[in-house]
């Protein structure tokens, strides 16, 4: 189902569903352009899911600095931001809907940013019960450790993702899918009004993506089985909650609640 040929149906459904008032790519044309030109179209998108990848015109990314204050004298003060062009999201958006009924039967249930019947409030108020419980008398005491992994959405490793794939049972067709999606994205600096050059990018996802998502919490799922099967190996480390609820981190999408006992002993096992 994954990697299958998409149909002419599936084709222009996804592009009606996408914004036609979104801003225009680097390419300058919006969604309603390409309503058009169909055959064109749907022979690129069939020549991609046959195993070809990206042109580098189809996969170039516009980055823009939009300046966070006033007065900006360091990279910090700015926030980058892209705009891909339609192909690019056209192939993501395909592949991200055939996974949307996947990912909840794959990805642990301590995740609930970007799948599907989930809500991320769920552990809001979840994490707000079981704080609640952190003075509880125990051995030790509790602690809560919040880790904060929004560069890892940047910085990760595309050999590392591809393992996680398979590990999961994603055959290699699906996997190179990925791979040409994500390995072939250059990117182009808008200065004063008009492009600079060209670099590629060599790890990380694409901001933005309709892809990115899923395959993010996919990875992060690895250190979500990690940390359970650490537990079951290490019953010290539960944290006490007064309702005996076993609950050993939660996930939000690109951040993690770690609860656990705060001994020395098993602060140094958890890190």
């Amino acid at each position: 189902m994954l990697i299958q040929i998409p149909s002419e149906e599936e084709v222009w459904n996804t592009i009606k569903n996408k914004n036609s008032d979104s801003v225009a790519g680097p390419d300058g044309f919006t969604t309603t352009f390409f309503l058009s030109p169909k055959l064109d179209v749907l022979d690129a998108v069939i020549d991609f899911f046959e195993g070809s990848s990206y042109p580098k015109f189809f996969a170039t990314t516009n980055i823009v600095l939009i300046p966070k204050k006033d007065i900006v004298n360091n990279w910090n003060n700015f926030r980058p931001i892209s705009l891909c062009s339609f192909f690019n999201k056209l192939i993501s958006k395909i592949i991200a809907s055939r996974l949307v009924d996947i990912l909840p039967r794959i990805v642990s249930v301590n995740q609930t940013g970007f799948v599907k019947g989930k809500s991320i409030f769920d552990n809001v108020l979840l994490a707000q019960e079981i704080i609640h419980d952190i003075n509880a008398k125990v051995n030790g005491g509790n602690i809560i450790f919040k880790l904060d992994i929004t560069k890892a959405y940047d910085n990760l490793n595309w050999d590392f993702l591809y393992n996680v794939l398979s590990f999961f049972g994603f055959n290699q067709a699906f996997i190179k899918l990925v791979k040409n999606s994500i390995e072939n994205c250059y990117f182009s600096g808008i200065i004063n009004g008009g492009n600079h050059g060209f670099f590629k990018s060599s790890q990380g996802l694409i901001q933005g993506d309709p892809l990115s998502p899923a395959l993010f919490i996919i990875a992060m799922d690895y250190l979500s089985r990690g940390l359970e099967e650490l537990y079951k190996r290490h019953t010290t480390l539960l944290y006490h909650t007064l309702g005996g609820m076993p609950v050993t981190h939660l996930s939000f999408a690109d951040d993690f609640i770690i609860f656990s006992n705060g001994s020395i002993r098993n602060v140094k096992i958890l890190f």
